[in-house]
């Protein structure tokens, strides 16, 4: 799939969340590709209208806000994740 150009400008991104990036990549080609394959071009978007210091900012605010729940990788295996579970 060739992404539009149009969804590679930092305009959109800023215009856009990743949801919606992924509904409108959705429909441009429906069945075509696995949830996890549209992801990662949503990922890829993002990816292009960055830089490398956000990127390194970013990873450092998830690393200190979010991956104590979350895990490193976002799977929800961080170490404060059972602790949660236990609670609800």
């Amino acid at each position: 799939m060739t992404i539009p150009a149009s969804y590679l400008t930092p305009d959109y991104s800023r215009a856009h969340s990743p949801a919606e990036v992924r509904q409108a990549l959705r429909a441009e080609r429906p069945g075509e590709f696995t949830d996890d394959e549209v992801w990662d071009l949503v990922a890829f978007v993002w990816q292009s209208n960055t830089t490398p210091e956000a990127l390194a900012e970013g990873k450092a605010l998830y690393a200190a806000n979010c991956a104590a729940c979350h895990g490193d990788t976002g799977a929800g295996d961080g170490v404060m994740a059972a602790a949660l579970a236990q609670e609800s």
